[in-house]
């Protein structure tokens, strides 16, 4: 089984490249067309690729992921001495994160006056509308630049349940996340079959376009951006590979978005 990392080319060239079958050829006609961008969802292609042809180079792409797997990225703050490396991952209950939210708040010294303000805004519908359509979820980002990009919020707060929760109450009161739990980004190897079933074709055009931005020698700043994706069931501890920290992690969340080091967002004194 070959693990696909997005971000080194090297674990995915020859997968695609095989798929392709006529490579060089491909390579020709996409400098020919003067492309100067590949976009992750292959858009954009139509005066290079008839649209029967690119079903067929996607087809055959998906095709080639079974029996492989894929790194992902999965930021949140670790509670009570919770290892993913030893118990693995569990699903988000928003119910359980509402209940924790309440005893953790009741218990600090600046969120235990908030309390009630907390059940109010639990008990709101539109609230509940909101967020809890993403109960029973693991959420994760394919690489690690876009996790501490893109995810950072998770990352730092712990949960985007409960940051909009504190947020709503009042000004810098999420903060006050920052003193309970560790922070950390945990490194999954998930398999394609049966976790990332649903995701093959989207990784079979975001494969495309990365092979389309190499072959030709695009701009970095033209890289195609990736996708995010989720499952609804438990990770056993065998598909962890590690849990990381970083230097710092961006907020693009709240108002002032900025950047975290990561000993701003690692207060925790019990752990």
């Amino acid at each position: 089984m070959t693990t696909i990392r997005f971000d080194e080319a090297d674990s995915w060239m020859a997968l695609v490249e095989s798929a392709l079958e006529d490579p060089e050829t491909y390579g020709a006609r996409l400098r020919a067309a003067d492309i100067e961008q590949a976009y992750w969802d292959c858009s954009g292609l139509d005066d290079v690729f008839p649209e029967d042809e690119l079903r067929g180079i996607l087809a055959r792409i998906e095709a080639s992921l079974a029996g492989h797997s894929l790194q992902l990225y999965h930021g949140c703050r670790l509670y009570d001495g919770h290892d993913p490396r030893k118990s693995g991952m569990q699903p988000s209950s928003c119910a359980g994160i509402a209940d924790s939210l309440l005893a953790l708040a009741a218990a600090d010294p600046v969120l235990k006056d908030h309390v009630e303000a907390i059940k109010a805004t639990l008990a709101r519908r539109e609230y509940r509308e909101q967020v809890w359509t993403r109960d029973g979820q693991i959420w994760f980002c394919i690489t690690k630049k876009e996790m501490l990009e893109d995810g950072g919020v998770y990352i730092a707060f712990g949960s985007e349940f409960r940051l909009l929760i504190l947020n709503g109450i009042g000004d810098g009161l999420a903060h006050r996340l920052f003193h309970y739990g560790k922070p950390a980004i945990v490194v999954f190897d998930l398999p394609f079959d049966p976790f990332l079933t649903k995701f093959k074709d989207v990784a079979a055009k975001f494969l495309f376009s990365l092979w389309i931005h190499h072959r030709i020698s695009l701009d970095d700043i033209n890289k195609p951006r990736g996708f995010a994706c989720w499952i609804k069931q438990e990770v056993p501890a065998q598909h962890v590979v590690d849990v990381i920290r970083a230097d710092r992690v961006y907020d693009h969340y709240n108002t002032l978005c900025r950047w975290y080091a990561w000993d701003e967002i690692d207060l925790a004194r019990d752990a």
